[in-house]
């Protein structure tokens, strides 16, 4: 068992839930999931979203859409396997949530499709361990950017 490497497993959990590799079929189609969680937290201007990945619960509640939380249970089964290839024991895991901050006075538009324009965003991925200790991590590349 390797404590070190759950920021490891922090990190990688954020990346992988920001990039467009996080997509839904669920309704039929095929929907990127931060695109769509994205446009319904600016469409409530909620100014934060919390996944919480042991509970599989997506606050404020009313941006759980079946989509976004298919996209939650999948990563919650995520977080195991990367604990797994992380050398990390499971039941030392003891929360896992992440948390994404919106700037909403700011936008970003991305440069394969300038069209297209983002709220800003803060990502934080925290995970607690058995001992009590946080580890986190801060995804800082844009999606689709």
């Amino acid at each position: 068992m390797k404590y070190k490497n759950i920021k490891s497993v922090a990190h990688n959990l954020g990346h992988s839930f920001l990039s467009d590799m996080n997509a839904s079929g669920v309704g039929g189609g095929y929907t990127i999931v931060p695109e769509l969680l994205f446009a319904a937290a600016e469409s409530a201007r909620a100014p934060e979203v919390r996944i919480d990945l042991i509970a599989r619960t997506v606050s404020p509640h009313s941006l759980a859409s079946a989509v976004v939380q298919d996209s939650v249970s999948n990563y919650a089964r995520m977080l195991f396997r990367l604990c797994a290839d992380q050398n990390v024991d499971a039941p030392a895991i003891r929360s896992a949530t992440i948390a994404i901050a919106f700037d909403y006075s700011r936008t970003r538009c991305t440069k394969y499709d300038p069209v297209v324009c983002i709220q800003e965003f803060d990502c934080t991925v925290e995970i607690v361990d058995d001992r009590g200790v946080l580890h986190q991590a801060r995804s800082d590349h844009w999606w689709k950017v």
